[in-house]
């Protein structure tokens, strides 16, 4: 779990989070993320190729459903939530798919600024060393 404050809107927060082109940029676990299916304006399935961690390691991969829902004060949550779809995501050559089995953030308008709470758990897939667990724990693949 990571709770902070932020100097943006809840919008600007979102915008950053939603923008699966722009993910890699700042975070630095990212390897790639892609949109391959948009549902609706709040809803869509993501592909999230995540660097690899460490030599002893193989990259991990995730398939997930990401949706948000903005409330009348404001306030946002954005929901993730792996998904098995071998059709639309096949297993990928080198990688190891990981499950998000719930990921969310919550954003609250905290006057002019966004107070920001960021809860994941997640299957890393395979075998993972203590080390690499706690790196990983410390940022948000959402």
């Amino acid at each position: 779990k990571e709770v902070g404050m932020v100097q943006a809107s809840p919008q600007q927060v979102l915008d950053l989070l939603w923008n699966c082109a722009e993910r890699p940029k700042w975070d630095a676990l990212c390897e790639e993320r892609r949109v391959l299916l948009q549902v609706d304006r709040c809803t869509m399935l993501v592909h999230n190729k995540l660097k690899k961690p460490g030599l002893v390691t193989a990259p991990r991969d995730f398939f997930a459903l990401m949706t948000y829902r903005v409330s009348p004060s404001g306030g946002i949550v954005l929901l993730t939530k792996s998904v098995v779809d071998d059709d639309l995501c096949p297993p990928q050559p080198g990688y190891v798919r990981a499950s998000a089995l719930f990921s969310g953030t919550k954003v609250i308008p905290a006057g002019g600024r966004s107070a920001v709470s960021c809860l994941s758990v997640i299957d890393m897939g395979g075998w993972v060393p203590g080390f690499i667990k706690a790196r990983a724990s410390r940022a948000d693949p959402s």
